[in-house]
């Protein structure tokens, strides 16, 4: 039978009118997003009573595709005039181009409507409807949606249950995206790429690159091909564990097991993993990878080898990338002058720094409140409080608003300028007045340059402002407090502030304890430091090497040399690595105690350690070994000393300046000085003796009667006074020719430990005959 023969007469044949419906549609579609081409097209096809349900389908996607929702909706209305009745196919297209907009809420409208209508909606109008939400970042109305498919029997497919886990990924809700992995299964829908690299973006919002690694090996097994976008968000989601090394790994597994090409995005993830963990070269040889591999890296790959720079400590290779990216065509943007900005401050050019500021301008990149704030605290970094403050104004001049961490950084400024009145006028003014709440940063910075400036009772005041304004004060706040206290010696109400620390609940740190036992110190309170010292062990609070300075200090001056040494071995003991400063003090100790083995083991224990004995090292060791008749060692100390060029201050050409020198120190020097004379390593010349008092002398001048007594018990050269000058001795080159010449006709002096060597109590006693005499000595 003929085709024409089973329709009516007069009717075309139906084959040929689902042609033609299906060459409208495709005429349509074919306009892309030329929504008005669309809408022409579809004018003619009503004019010519040819526009149905698929026309009107396909100019609303073109609609959609053109953001063009409310035309799409218009739609709707349009073919309801015409006494069309809208099906899902139109209604699942308007709910589309509503969300191709934004317009999530709408597409919810439309949802709802289809039953006003009566048009149940199925599996593409509830997917549409959730893509809507999933591209607003509505998770949680989302997952509403798919609630009412299985509440209404329409069975989600792969593309529903992919798009809710996008929602979720976007929202960070990774614990969700992972259930819903596991919905899919039980529901018998197989989760297909999309819905693999929606949960593994969901476990990268949150830094959660174990589960993500363990998506991937999931994948694989279940036969599902990882993707480069697969392993780009697998990479960031190891930046930002830092877990830079697997990074690295998933970028070289994408290339040699799965045969996929890095992208600028994969190797600008792989850099920001080694930002974030520090590892400046492997960023930069990533860098250099990106080129090699003819991968043109744009301008976030540059700003993450620049800030792995930065935060590795190589602030002047991070400098130099901004000219690279010149080279390169990359225009810098605004993070990168942030950063480069901030390694200035890293590497304390302050005025780098702002050239950087003037050159963004110039170019027309707005700074943000990050570039200011990065150039105040280059300026505090090295206390250009002035450029600071003037940088916290031009910040508003520019129509930014400065934040707490601006002021914070200014005030820091001010406070190492020795600034306190403008770091208290910044915190009690400016900042109020713009309304920005100090937090406890501003108030310590504020409490330490009141410190620095000696006032304490401004400092003091600062501490209580702040718990009136409900800013709790924490450690830092009291240690600052307390080293205000210090540096006006103001020990009691330093005490009390130590005191108040535990009332109130912190944890005591070692600098409110030394600055406590420094204050006490100061105010000569020797027994108060020990106790603080050993209050600091009962708290939990380990002593440095400050604190156990101090303390050896406190018994130095307290004659206290067994404690001193005590704590030496306490620090020792402890696992503490002394430096000199400890060392000299223990020695001092030794000294007093006239205990020369420990001293001579403790003066080797510096060598051992790798350490430099300084001035004091060798002052008090040889004056110890001085005292217990140890004459040989102590002569071959000073000769040490003098070949490092310590003792040079007793030398000025022809001028022997003990001023300063201890009796003992003194004969070691007139000993190898006549040893040098008689060896011919010196020749003889009019030589000054300058004594001055002496060191330890209690105001009495012990020392020009100690040099006489000296040389005449060895049998020296005659000394003689200036008579302008009561504190100087005059040794002529005669006397020391004419003692030459007298020591070759009597016993040979082979060497400076022959010289005849005084003990301390002989000294004593022929002093006490100098003084009778009052005169020259002659021989």
């Amino acid at each position: 039978m003929a085709l024409s023969a089973s329709v009516k007469p007069g009717s075309r044949p139906i084959s040929v009118n689902v042609l033609r419906s299906q060459q409208n549609s495709l005429r349509i579609k074919e306009m892309g997003r030329n929504w008005e081409g669309a809408l022409k097209l579809l004018s003619e096809y009503e004019k010519e009573d040819l526009a149905d349900m698929f026309a009107y389908t396909a100019a609303i996607n073109v609609l959609g595709r053109a953001e063009r929702w409310e035309n799409a909706l218009g739609l709707l209305v349009r073919m309801r005039k015409r006494g069309l009745k809208p099906d899902v196919r139109n209604f699942s297209a308007a709910i589309t181009a509503c969300g191709m907009s934004g317009q999530w809420e709408k597409a919810l409208e439309v949802l709802d409507a289809m039953q006003k209508y009566g048009v149940e909606p199925n599996v593409y109008s509830f997917s549409a409807a959730i893509s809507a939400c999933e591209k607003s970042g509505e998770w949680g109305t989302a997952l509403e949606l798919l609630d009412q498919m299985y509440q209404r029997n329409v069975q989600p497919n792969v593309i529903t249950f992919s798009a809710v886990i996008s929602a979720c990924a976007k929202g960070g809700q990774s614990a969700k995206a992972l259930n819903l992995l596991g919905l899919m299964r039980k529901s018998g829908v197989e989760p297909n790429i999309f819905s693999f690299n929606g949960a593994i973006s969901a476990c990268e919002k949150n830094g959660e690159w174990e589960i993500a690694l363990k998506l991937i090996n999931e994948m694989q097994r279940r036969g599902v091909d990882p993707d480069v976008i697969t392993f780009n968000t697998a990479m960031s989601s190891c930046a930002k564990g830092l877990q830079w090394k697997k990074a690295l790994q998933l970028l070289n597994d994408m290339r040699k097991q799965h045969g996929l090409a890095p992208d600028v995005i994969s190797f600008t993830a792989a850099i920001s993993a080694c930002e974030n963990s520090g590892q400046a070269v492997q960023a930069l040889l990533l860098l250099g990878e990106m080129q090699r591999q003819n991968v043109r890296p744009n301008v976030f790959s540059y700003n993450a080898a620049m800030s792995a720079c930065e935060k590795g400590g190589q602030w002047e290779r991070a400098l130099q990338i901004p000219e690279e990216m010149r080279k390169a065509d990359v225009e810098p943007d605004v993070v990168t002058y942030n950063v480069a900005i901030s390694a200035c401050e890293k590497g304390l050019q302050w005025e780098k720094a702002l050239s950087f500021l003037g050159e963004m301008q110039e170019r027309g990149i707005k700074p943000d409140v990050i570039s200011f704030n990065s150039a105040i605290s280059a300026c505090e970094k090295v206390g250009k409080w002035e450029t600071a403050l003037g940088l916290l104004e031009d910040m508003q001049h520019q129509g930014l608003e400065p934040d707490v961490i601006s002021f914070n950084a200014a005030i820091s400024a001010c406070e190492k300028g020795l600034q306190w009145e403008k770091a208290v006028d910044l915190l009690e003014n400016t900042m109020w007045e713009l309304g920005i709440t100090p937090d406890t940063i501003s108030f310590n910075a504020a409490i330490s340059a009141c410190g620095k400036s000696g006032r304490w009772e401004e400092a003091l005041g600062l501490l209580r402002t702040m718990e009136r304004r409900g800013i709790e004060p924490d450690i830092i706040s009291f240690s600052s407090a307390i080293t205000a206290c210090e540096r006006s010696l103001q020990w009691k109400k330093a005490l009390e502030l130590l005191s108040e620390i535990g009332e109130r609940g912190l944890t005591y740190n070692v600098i409110s304890f030394n600055a406590a036992m420094t204050a006490c110190e100061k105010c000569g309170q020797e027994d108060v430091v020990l106790r603080l010292l050993d209050a600091m062990t009962r708290r939990g609070v380990k002593p440095d090497t400050i604190s156990y300075s101090t303390a050896m200090r406190v018994c130095e001056n307290g004659e206290q040399w067994e404690k001193a040494l005590e704590l030496h071995d306490v620090m020792q003991k402890n696992g503490f690595n002394p430096d000199v400063t400890i060392f000299n003090a223990a020695i001092i100790s030794c000294e007093k105690e006239a205990d020369w083995e420990r001293a001579m083991s403790l003066f080797d224990d510096i060598n051992t350690r790798g350490l430099v004995p300084d001035y004091t090292t060798f002052r008090v060791t040889i004056e110890v070994l001085e005292k217990t008749s140890h004459h040989q060692d102590a002569d071959r100390l000073f000769r040490d000393a003098v070949a490092r060029g310590l003792f040079n201050r007793f030398w000025k050409g022809e001028v022997l300046d003990l001023h300063g020198a201890t009796e003992a120190l003194a004969r070691v020097t007139l000993r190898v000085l006549l040893a040098d004379f008689k060896n011919g390593c010196r020749q003889p010349c009019d030589l000054l003796v300058v004594t001055g008092q002496g060191i330890r002398s209690r105001r009495s001048a012990v020392l020009p009667g100690a040099v006489r007594s000296y040389l005449r018990q060895v049998s020296g050269p005659v000394v003689t006074e200036v008579p302008s000058n009561s504190g100087a001795l005059k040794l002529t080159m005669n006397s020391i020719q004419e003692w030459l010449s007298m020591q070759s006709t009597t016993t040979d002096l082979q060497s400076s430990q022959e010289v005849s060597y005084v003990t301390e109590d002989d000294d004593l006693r022929q002093r006490k005959d100098d003084n009778v005499e009052g005169e020259v000595l002659d021989r």
